[in-house]
């Protein structure tokens, strides 16, 4: 016969026990279109880098755009089956933003008329509490989402994603490109409903959405890296092949053995493997040259181009501590430590870019102040960060690098970019992103 005492252990013990959390990702995109694949991985919350998202498409199996639809047997991010299914209504358009974090963000629906809500129910839930994140923006700032969540008729409430510069954020942000309604309960049965609303601009969108059974624990959110260019152009046409020029110069030593050169996207890039031109302080007879050029300049998916750099005045070379990043851990600097470091692109193809600039050497106080001009033509001057914390593992505009954006270039049109000394008295830069965004015609 079992003791009052063992009774109360053994309860105590079934009271620890967690129940299994449940986390069912859903991306909304297109099944059809090789340039905006299907989301993997954690978004703001998940479990593991091969968390699976369920894609609902707007592609249905005659290869037209379907305004209605539905999903069924949704899995868990594991893969486990499960018996709810999603149903979507006005939500034909498809079209893309430039956040690289998560594929899922890089896809949103919107209505293909331009005008009224989308919809989307689901239902055969395991009952429990949920937190449901909402992932809705579009491309321009304006391009936010208000949404509205409810359970068979009862309200949860309305928020919006912001329509505020940074939205794009280097982290994912609640409030920026998606919300979460917390603690949300489903009794078996039930219908959980969220309307995406349109924002500032008057266009309903939605990305993505994560639910989050209360039941266990999942790993805590996962932080991320690249920060990301806006694009100003919204079209009223559904996207169809999305074309990402990106050109990647890494400032360093082709001799050094412990300064390899740059490979990876860096704060902007489009896979793990983009490809750095080196520009190289080291000629030919193993000197340092203070001058030099750089013919052909490949882009990142090793594409040649007949786009040429000249530097001046960069023969010191020298490391930061910053270990993820080759292109970073390599800076160049004016040997005779006076003036400004100034490097020169021509044949660079006409178009709207935005340009990347990382200068900032090891002391928080080597800090650049970097100036763009095309032609006679300056854009303006900004500066790296000279206070501690620079050297922040992620990628983080204003301390490790600036961002010019938008940037027109006409044929003829030389682009120039000079580093002069910041707080140290030392010119410094590390690499460069050349970023344009188009569709192909």
């Amino acid at each position: 016969m079992k003791t009052k005492a063992a009774v109360v252990s053994i309860l105590a013990f079934v009271a620890l026990v967690p129940l299994q959390a449940q986390l069912i990702n859903i991306d909304f995109g297109s099944d059809q279109n090789p340039y905006l694949p299907p989301g993997i991985g954690p978004a703001a919350v998940g479990q593991t880098d091969a968390d699976i998202w369920n894609i609902y498409s707007r592609d249905d199996e005659f290869g037209n755009w379907r305004e209605s639809g539905t999903l069924s047997n949704l899995v868990q991010a594991d893969g486990t089956p499960t018996a709810a299914s999603i149903s979507v209504n006005n939500a034909a358009g498809l079209w893309f933003t430039l956040i690289s974090q998560n594929n899922m963000m890089q896809s949103y629906l919107y209505p293909l008329s331009g005008a009224g809500d989308i919809t989307t129910s689901v239902t055969g839930l395991v009952p429990d509490n949920y937190d449901v994140y909402v992932y809705a923006h579009g491309q321009p700032n304006e391009e936010n989402a208000a949404l509205t969540l409810s359970v068979d008729g009862i309200s949860y409430g309305s928020q919006s994603t912001s329509s505020e510069p940074g939205w794009d954020s280097v982290l994912w942000t609640e409030g920026a490109q998606y919300v979460v309604f917390r603690g949300i309960p489903i009794a078996s049965g039930q219908t959980l409903n969220v309307v995406s609303s349109p924002g500032v601009s008057g266009l309903a969108v939605i990305n993505g959405m994560q639910l989050v059974s209360l039941g266990g624990k999942l790993h805590p959110p996962h932080p991320q890296h690249p920060d990301h260019p806006e694009h100003p152009v919204h079209p009223t046409h559904p996207v169809n092949v999305p074309k990402i020029d990106l050109l990647n110069v890494d400032f360093g030593s082709s001799l050094n053995p412990y300064l390899p050169p740059g490979v990876g996207s860096a704060a902007v890039g489009i896979s793990a493997d983009d490809y750095w031109n080196l520009y190289s302080r080291d000629d030919e007879f193993g000197g340092w040259r203070d001058n030099g050029v750089l013919n052909e300049l490949k882009l990142a998916d090793g594409t040649p181009t007949p786009a040429e750099l000249s530097v001046s005045n960069a023969a010191g070379l020298w490391f930061t501590p910053i270990s993820s990043d080759y292109m970073f851990q390599s800076y160049l600097y004016p040997l005779s430590r006076v003036g400004d470091i100034t490097a020169t692109f021509t044949d660079l193809s006409r178009g709207t870019y935005d340009i990347y600039v990382y200068a900032h050497g090891y002391p928080p106080e080597e800090n650049a102040v970097v100036n763009l001009s095309v032609g006679s033509v300056s854009m303006g001057t900004l500066s790296t960060s000279s206070e501690p914390g620079w050297e922040s593992p992620l990628w983080t505009e204003g301390r490790q690098f600036v961002v010019f954006r938008n940037v027109s270039i006409d044929g003829g049109n030389d682009l120039t970019i000079v580093s002069s000394p910041g707080v140290s008295g030392l010119a410094v830069i590390n690499g460069l992103q050349i970023i344009s965004h188009r569709l192909n015609q």
